[in-house]
């Protein structure tokens, strides 16, 4: 069976991702985990500040013992990889298990 942790933030891109694993289920039994990665609104409707959501998707995959992780990406283009890592390479580089980005 095949374990797959599926970071989403409610964007096309992250529900593109949960298709796109729960597609591999066609090829053998898959269980998915679904992370919801949006940061809370505290009581006056303002995001709050969270973890570190990077490190978070990858330990929780460490944890979970899933076999891989599956997350949306936004597909930048050579200016956009000028700016600070996005979450997606930052998970690349610390997750311990394969990471497929899903565009």
């Amino acid at each position: 069976m095949l374990t797959l942790l599926v970071p989403v933030d409610g964007s096309k891109n992250s529900l593109r991702a949960v298709r796109y694993a729960a597609a591999q289920s066609k090829h053998c039994p898959v269980t998915l985990h679904i992370l919801n990665v949006e940061p809370p609104l505290d009581d006056y409707g303002m995001v709050r500040a969270y973890g570190d959501a990077p490190a978070v998707i990858a330990d929780l995959g460490r944890r979970l013992k899933c076999d891989a992780i599956v997350m949306g990406t936004r597909g930048m283009t050579t200016l956009g990889s000028l700016v600070p890592e996005s979450v997606a390479s930052k998970v690349v580089h610390m997750a311990k298990v394969p990471v497929t980005l899903v565009k």
